[in-house]
């Protein structure tokens, strides 16, 4: 403003508007010096308010934690960050260790990786793995439990699976030591989760995560947490998180085949649902008269639709018993012109 203030009264002077004698020229000469000497002490309080504002001091080689606490009704997510005096990683250094039973060690070996790697780029400390083979539980012992270890039995924490699901995920505080559990993906989802709390672990895109580095110390968090996604099928379907499980995971979907039958995906009614190969000379009301199609009505003969949706059914059944681990079933028509 002061500026173009100064442009008006110069252009004023110049084209002989005001009196440019000695004497008026001093006094328009005083009322630059004030508008410019303005402009100075306001830049200047702006610059000593920023400088101020960012003089806090700040270890960026320690983590912190605010105390919060998020409860949403008619769904799970029960979030409870709190503090505890002892801490984690102290002076580049920890004595936690990931605890694992034997039979889950190859079941949670992605969670158990990930913890490693991700834990790695943030501190420099490459955590250790120790095979449960009955620790139990102790106030002082220093773990990050995955699944029922002994550890968690003796620490008595109540877990509902069922409404965990396939894919939620507990993470509790308990004495020194930090419990993840929930079902394969879900102790794989809780492990991100833990991390974020640890080390501030975000993944924004395909490249590599976000974490904050060269943390030197760690305070233990007080964790209560459940967590279950409010949409359980978050499937990618184009793209590198499509093409690699790692970043499907990182992004916290799932892939197809992890929860849909093989051959179930899309695009799959002739395939194998009412196979076209199969039926085509011996059922053509099956299908569409160009035979790209089913012909869901059977072409209006009821007793062609009823041999229809048996051989439909039948191989639904066959396929859902092939593969029990399996949640879901997708029955779609063909992608063709």
């Amino acid at each position: 403003m002061w500026k173009n203030k100064r442009e008006k009264i110069s252009q004023e002077v110049f084209a002989g508007e005001i009196d440019n004698t000695p004497k008026k020229r001093k006094t328009f000469n005083k009322k630059i010096r004030i508008i410019s000497t303005t402009a100075l002490l306001l830049a200047s309080l702006i610059t000593a308010s920023t400088v101020l504002a960012g003089c806090k001091p700040k270890n960026e080689n320690y983590q912190e934690f605010s105390s919060s606490q998020i409860t949403v009704t008619d769904t799970i997510h029960e979030v409870y960050v709190g503090t505890t005096s002892y801490k984690m990683v102290e002076n580049g250094a920890t004595k936690y260790k990931l605890l694992v039973t034997p039979e889950d060690e190859m079941n949670y070996s992605e969670a158990i990786n990930e913890f490693k790697d991700i834990f790695q780029q943030s501190t420099g400390i490459i955590i250790q793995v120790e095979k449960d083979n009955g620790v139990g539980f102790s106030e002082n012992a220093t773990y990050i439990s995955l699944g029922e270890t002994s550890a968690f039995a003796e620490a008595e924490i109540d877990t509902d699976y069922e409404t965990l699901g396939s894919q939620g995920y507990q993470i509790v505080t308990k004495g020194k030591s930090i419990f993840v559990t929930g079902k394969k993906l879900g102790i794989l989802f809780g492990v991100y989760d833990l991390l974020n709390k640890l080390v501030d672990y975000e993944m924004y895109t395909t490249l590599n995560p976000y974490v904050k580095r060269n943390l030197k110390e760690i305070p233990l968090p007080d964790l209560k947490i459940k967590e279950v996604p409010d949409i359980e099928y978050r499937i990618p379907v184009m793209g590198a998180q499509f093409n690699s499980k790692k970043l499907t995971h990182r992004m916290r979907y799932v892939q197809s085949g992890e929860v849909i039958v093989p051959g179930g995906q899309a695009h799959n009614i002739l395939q194998w649902i009412v196979p076209l190969e199969e039926h085509r000379d011996t059922h053509p009301e099956w299908f569409s008269r160009d035979q790209k199609q089913l012909c869901y009505t059977a072409r209006g003969d009821e007793e062609a639709y009823a041999a229809m949706l048996d051989e439909a059914v039948g191989n639904i059944k066959e396929v859902l018993e092939l593969y029990p681990s399996q949640s879901a079933l997708s029955i779609t028509q063909m992608d063709v012109g």
